[in-house]
């Protein structure tokens, strides 16, 4: 069942061209790093968090939380 599904997830990416959401270039590519909303970030303890908010609901409420300004909301994908 698990090779079933993996097959089917990754008939995304194979039908996808190389762009900014695939590639196989470290830190580049929308799941590679290059999102600032889908990414680890080194926190001042030391410590890392990672977000993964790609979906708009998500990303608002990244957004909100962070007390960033409203401007963002609009630019999710700059």
């Amino acid at each position: 069942a698990i090779v079933d599904g993996v097959t089917s997830l990754m008939s995304f990416f194979y039908g996808q061209p190389h762009s900014a959401l695939r590639t196989v270039e470290r830190g580049a590519g929308l799941l590679g790093g290059a999102a600032h909303f889908y990414r680890c970030y080194t926190c001042k303890d030391g410590k890392e968090v990672s977000v993964g908010a790609i979906e708009p609901q998500f990303y608002a409420e990244l957004l909100q939380r962070a007390d960033a300004p409203e401007h963002l909301r609009e630019a999710q994908m700059n």
